[in-house]
């Protein structure tokens, strides 16, 4: 069970790597719909989102928005969206996305809250310009804000229609 979780943290922490990316062709998919063989774009992300499996039917995915507006979603399993979708946000909704990390004062956060109390808990990796936090979902000495930032970022992203298959309001 560790490997899928370590293989699909690394390539998390690649995808939030802040250096630029090669100029990459766009395929012009439309938001939700999948987007097999797309490219990345070649920008960094501003945040991403990753949670990982735990032994229930916990959903398994990464979600990364660019300064762009694009959103990238690849669902594991355990999601409406097995692969890869993509959305985009306008700009007052990429401003929210920032606003939510500066309101949690994420920059004043620990980079790891794993000292798991219950087990059977999955990893979430949140990222914001670069800077990473890892958090076990059993660490209760993990800020309780740590857990609403990355609710508030799954609805800012929108992440419930590839999550749950919920259509957008």
């Amino acid at each position: 069970m560790k490997r899928p979780v370590l293989t699909a943290a690394l390539s998390f922490l690649a995808a939030c790597a802040t250096a630029p990316r090669p100029d990459v062709v766009e395929t012009g998919v439309a938001a939700g719909a999948s987007s097999e063989g797309a490219t990345a774009p070649a920008e960094a992300p501003l945040a991403a989102l990753f949670r990982g499996p735990c032994l229930g039917r916990c959903p398994e995915y990464q979600v990364e928005v660019y300064p762009s507006g694009e959103v990238r979603f690849r669902g594991v399993r355990n999601v409406a969206v097995v692969g890869e979708a993509r959305g985009r946000l306008d700009a007052t909704q990429l401003a929210k996305v920032s606003e939510l990390f500066e309101a949690a004062r994420f920059n004043g956060l620990a980079g790891r809250y794993e000292n798991i109390d219950t087990a059977d808990m999955p990893l979430v990796i949140i990222a914001y310009k670069g800077r990473m936090v890892r958090h076990a979902h059993g660490d209760s000495g993990a800020p309780p804000e740590l857990a609403r930032l990355e609710d508030a970022l799954d609805e800012a992203l929108g992440t419930a229609r590839w999550v749950a298959g919920e259509v957008d309001r």
